[in-house]
């Protein structure tokens, strides 16, 4: 990696680190750059303001979540199998605590600007999800009955966050582990290959 890549790094991971522990508003820039050990200057040289900075995390962040779930379709294996591999893999994202310390202060941060919360959810429905690109595939396999990918998407999406994100997110719980998670996963794949398996 070369050093203005690194540096650019050091930089998005302490404003991760002082969004998170001071909010927003309170974070500066000086404090940015004291954290990841830089000069004021080279933090503006990557990023010519906080907003900036802010948003190239929420677009680092949105890359993750898209590409989290990207396992082939396979034809020739049961559906239960491949989402199984889907859904562990998505649980585990959920379960980093970067991730959750980012979702925490955006989702702080949108509580304060209804606008850019609706420009990223806006950007999250127009983005091809790895679920949704599976789901789209065993579609037109003629394995699932849907009228609408992207809504059986965000149903499925739905179901995984009501256990394995917003418990932790908000109230601090640990993820489910062992034959918990086995036991989760499974029943959220119950009900939505009750609902669109042929």
């Amino acid at each position: 990696m070369k050093l203005t890549d690194r540096k650019r790094n050091d930089i998005i991971q302490a404003a991760t680190h002082e969004f998170e522990s001071r909010g927003y508003a309170a974070t500066s820039m000086d404090r940015i750059a004291t954290t990841a050990g830089v000069s004021k200057r080279t933090v503006y040289n990557h990023f010519i303001s906080k907003e900036v900075l802010f948003r190239e995390i929420l677009a680092i962040t949105i890359d993750k979540i898209m590409s989290v779930s990207n396992i082939p379709y396979e034809p020739d294996k049961p559906l239960r199998e491949q989402l199984k591999a889907i859904t562990y893999k998505m649980v585990e994202f959920h379960s980093d605590p970067s991730f959750v310390s980012v979702a925490r202060f955006v989702i702080t941060e949108f509580l304060n600007s209804p606008k850019m919360a609706e420009e990223l959810f806006e950007e999250l429905r127009t983005r091809q999800s790895g679920l949704k690109t599976w789901i789209k595939a065993a579609y037109t396999d003629g394995r699932l009955k849907i009228t609408d990918e992207k809504l059986a998407t965000q149903y499925y999406g739905a179901m995984l966050k009501e256990f394995v994100f917003w418990p932790q997110v908000l109230c601090g719980q640990k993820q489910p582990k062992g034959k918990e998670l086995d036991k989760l996963v499974n029943s959220i794949i119950d009900v939505f290959l009750a609902a669109y398996e042929v």
